[in-house]
């Protein structure tokens, strides 16, 4: 299969595309994000939050951009590109995650968090639910952070030889 030739500058990684096309579209509309919280409504500081790609929102935020902007289904179509996106974790995350994936030997040392490919789904759900995160945002979470343990569980687990 022939890789998709880029037209645009725009990003082809679904959470950061979303982003742009909210920055894109408030630029269009010129108003600020402030504005942008009082006539929907929200705390203006969730649409800069979404517009930085460090959250998605919810489906009902981006239904409701949608119909600000007038772009009847395309930020909810992205918005569920992004949510449904199995390389949801954040550029930086990606890569210490690919790592992770080659590491035959891991020392970490913490005092607050156990570490992600340790913890249990309990665990997993508490501590983005802790950070206030909720329903299917939560649920798809829990999934990528339980994921994750399966380079632990897996069939094959890589098992270093004792250094002793």
């Amino acid at each position: 299969m022939s890789q998709r030739r880029v037209v645009t500058s725009r990003s082809q990684e679904p959470r950061q595309r979303f982003a742009e096309e909210l920055r894109r579209l408030r630029a269009q509309k010129d108003v600020s994000l402030r504005q942008l919280g009082e006539r929907l409504g929200r705390d203006w500081s969730l649409f800069g939050k979404m517009e930085k790609g460090d959250t998605l929102g919810s489906p009902e935020v981006a239904q409701a951009l949608d119909q600000y902007y007038g772009a009847p289904g395309m930020l909810l179509a992205l918005w569920e590109l992004a949510a449904g996106d199995h390389t949801q974790f954040r550029e930086q995350h990606r890569r210490y995650m690919a790592l992770e994936a080659q590491t035959v030997s891991l020392w970490h040392f913490a005092v607050s968090v156990v570490p992600g490919l340790l913890q249990t789904e309990g665990y997993a759900r508490e501590v983005p639910a802790a950070g206030g995160i909720k329903g299917a945002e939560l649920e798809r979470q829990v999934k990528a952070r339980v994921g994750r343990r399966e380079l632990l569980e897996g069939a094959a687990p890589a098992v270093p030889d004792d250094p002793r």
